[in-house]
């Protein structure tokens, strides 16, 4: 003999709605031995359900593969868990934790071009205020203004990638 909570797990159903089925007469559930198979499909043919019973996925046998051959169980499972990821990037753009990458590499990528604006300025306007800084001098003004932008490009490519 099984008891109604193991009987109520097999169907996937609670024991208070087994209880309840019991009660009213919907189901009937002998002494001794029970189907499981046979209560099953006693509790299809007293449903108004069309489709499956709510109960048929647990203890019943495998669900038909989908057309890649996954189970439909395995693929609900994969879609919940998408969609509760999809859930947790949204609220973490909402909370302003999570940027999209396009929009911070272009902003990145215009204030970098506008330092490198800046910087290259440095020799010329260097030369207009200092007037004695000889054309070697502002040459070389220039080579340490490239060497330090160059290090830069080698920093912002490695934080883009």
């Amino acid at each position: 003999m099984r008891s109604l909570r193991s009987i109520a797990w097999a169907l996937g159903v609670t024991l208070s709605t087994l209880q309840e089925a019991k009660k009213t007469g919907r189901i009937t559930i002998p002494e001794g031995e029970v189907d499981i198979e046979a209560l099953r499909a006693q509790w299809v043919a007293s449903s108004n359900v069309m489709g499956p019973a709510p109960m048929a996925e647990r203890g019943a046998a495998p669900a038909a593969p989908t057309g890649d051959g996954e189970d439909l169980a395995s693929a609900r499972r994969r879609k919940e868990i998408a969609a509760a990821n999809l859930k947790e990037l949204e609220l973490g753009r909402e909370r302003r934790k999570l940027l999209e990458a396009a929009k911070v590499e272009q902003v990145l990528h215009d204030h970098v071009i506008a330092a490198r604006t800046r910087l290259l300025e440095i020799p010329t306007r260097a030369k207009q205020e200092i007037p004695n800084l000889t054309f070697a001098d502002v040459e070389k003004l220039r080579a340490f203004v490239y060497e330090a932008l160059n290090e830069l490009a080698g920093v912002v490519e490695k934080a883009v990638r």
